[in-house]
C-alpha cells in the first residue's frame, strides 16, 4: 500500500514541476522576444524629426531650400496705379530665409535703370556677356545625372547666384541665369537684330535649373505644378528634353520638365496639371505610362483664383484654386517646381495674380523652390494693351521672387 502512496506522491511532484516549467517557459520566451522586436524597430531607417533637421540634411547633401528666418512680415499690397491693380510699384523684398541673392552685373543693368523702350539697345550692349552665359548653360544643360561643373571665373562673372550658409560657417553658391529684358533667350529678342537670327524664340537653353546630383548618387523628391500644360503629353517614355530645348521640338511641357529634372536627380513624385482648353481625354491619357498615371492629377479647366488685389492680400480661392492646393499638398521637404503659362490672353490677369501672390505672401513663397513664368508685357512692338506691364515690371517681379528665395525663370 505504501508503494502506491509513494508513486502518487512522486507523480504529483512531477506534474507540479512540469506545470511550473511549462508556465515559466512562456514568460521567459516573451521576455527574450520583446526586446528583439524593440531592437528591430530601432534599427529601421532614421527619419529626421523636424523640418529643420531635414533641411540641414539636405544642405549637407547639396543645398537647402530657403529656410524661414522668423522675420517674414506680411506687407500691405500697394498697386502701382496705371489702372492695373496687379502691377505694384517697383520695389524690393528683404530676404525671407538664411540665403543671400546676388544679381550679376549683367542683371543689374536691367534692375538699376528703367529699360522701357531700350530692350534691343541694352541687349546688344550685353551680347558678348550673354555669349559667356550661354556657353556655360550649354555645357551643363544636359546634366546626365551628374553634378554641374563649376563655372569659370569669366562665366561666374555674368551669372547670378544664391549663397547659402554651411554648418562650418562657409557659404556655397548656387548659380542661375541672370534676368534679362528679352524674357527668354538673350540672342532671340523679338524685333532685335541680334547676331544670330537662327535661334528659335522658343529656345530655352538659356535656363539654368537647379542640379541636385551628388557624387554619392543622392536623389531628391519633387512635386511639379503645371498651370497650362497643353492638350497632350505625347512621347513621355522616350522624350528627349535636350533636343526639345532648342524650341522646335517642344511638344509638351510636362514630359520636358519631368525628364529635365530627373536628369538633375530631382524626381517628381506628384504632378498637378491644369489646361483650360477642352481636351480629348483618350488622346491625352493614352500616352501616359502607368507609373506616371499613378502620380498624375489633371484638371481640364482654368485655374480658379481670385484676382488682384484680393489674392495678394491673402484672400485665396477656397476650392478649385492652385494656391490653396499648394499649401495643402507640399511641405518644406519637397522640391517644388511651378510653371505658369496658361496660354490665353483672357487668363493673363489670373496668372499674374497668382505669381504676384507668391512673391508677396511668405507662406506661399517658402513652399516653392523654382518657378517658370511666361510674363507678357509691352516690348515696344505693336500696341500697348498690357495695362502697365513692361520690361521694368517684368524684371522687378522676377527679381522679387528671387529675393523671396525662389529660383525664378522667364518661360517662353
Amino acid at each position: 500500500m505504501w508503494r502506491w502512496v509513494v508513486a502518487l506522491a512522486l507523480l504529483s511532484l512531477g506534474g507540479a514541476w512540469w506545470f511550473g516549467v511549462a508556465n515559466c517557459r512562456v514568460p521567459g520566451k516573451r521576455a527574450v522576444e520583446a526586446p528583439k522586436k524593440r531592437a528591430g524597430k530601432a534599427r529601421g531607417p532614421a527619419v529626421p524629426a523636424t523640418s529643420s533637421e531635414v533641411q540641414q540634411a539636405r544642405l549637407d547633401a547639396w543645398l537647402p531650400q530657403h529656410r524661414p528666418n522668423g522675420t517674414m512680415l506680411k506687407q500691405p499690397w500697394v498697386s502701382g496705379g496705371q489702372g492695373n491693380p496687379c502691377v505694384p510699384a517697383l520695389h524690393h523684398l528683404p530676404p525671407r530665409g538664411d540665403y543671400e541673392y546676388h544679381p550679376s552685373d549683367l542683371e543689374k543693368q536691367w534692375i538699376d535703370v528703367r529699360r522701357r523702350g531700350k530692350i534691343c539697345a541694352t541687349a546688344k550692349e550685353q551680347e558678348q556677356q550673354a555669349q559667356l552665359w550661354l556657353s556655360y548653360t550649354a555645357s551643363v544643360f544636359q546634366a546626365k545625372q551628374r553634378p554641374a561643373r563649376e563655372p569659370t571665373e569669366e562665366e561666374a562673372g555674368v551669372l547670378s547666384y544664391f549663397s547659402y550658409p554651411r554648418p562650418d560657417g562657409s557659404r556655397v553658391n548656387r548659380y542661375l541665369e541672370p534676368l534679362h529684358g528679352a524674357a527668354g533667350h538673350p540672342l532671340a529678342s523679338e524685333g532685335c537684330a541680334m547676331g544670330n537670327q537662327s535661334i528659335d524664340e522658343q529656345n530655352v537653353t538659356y535656363l539654368l535649373p537647379e542640379n541636385a546630383c551628388t557624387k554619392e548618387g543622392n536623389r531628391t523628391k519633387g512635386v511639379f505644378f503645371d498651370l497650362g500644360c497643353g492638350a497632350n503629353v505625347v512621347g513621355f517614355e522616350n522624350y528627349d528634353y535636350a533636343a526639345a530645348a532648342n524650341g522646335s521640338g517642344m511638344r509638351s511641357s510636362i514630359p520636358f520638365f519631368f525628364r529635365m529634372y530627373a536628369d538633375r536627380c530631382i524626381d517628381f513624385q506628384a504632378i498637378y496639371a491644369w489646361q483650360a482648353e477642352r481636351v480629348d481625354h483618350k488622346h491625352f491619357w493614352d500616352p501616359l505610362p502607368d507609373p506616371i498615371r499613378a502620380r498624375f492629377r489633371f484638371f481640364n479647366r482654368p485655374v480658379q483664383e481670385h484676382l488682384c488685389p484680393d489674392s495678394p492680400q491673402g484672400n485665396l480661392t477656397e476650392r478649385g484654386g492652385f494656391l490653396k492646393l499648394l499649401t495643402a499638398t507640399v511641405s518644406l521637404e519637397d522640391y517644388v517646381v511651378v510653371k505658369v503659362d496658361m496660354g490665353s490672353l483672357a487668363l493673363e490677369t489670373r496668372e499674374l495674380a497668382i505669381v504676384e501672390s507668391i512673391a508677396h505672401l511668405p507662406e506661399l513663397s517658402n513652399l516653392i523652390d523654382e518657378l517658370y513664368f511666361d510674363y507678357h508685357f509691352y516690348t515696344g512692338i505693336g500696341g500697348d494693351h498690357f495695362g502697365g506691364r513692361d520690361v521694368d515690371t517684368a524684371i522687378n517681379l522676377m527679381l522679387r521672387l528671387r529675393e523671396a528665395g525662389i529660383r525664378s525663370h522667364f518661360w517662353v
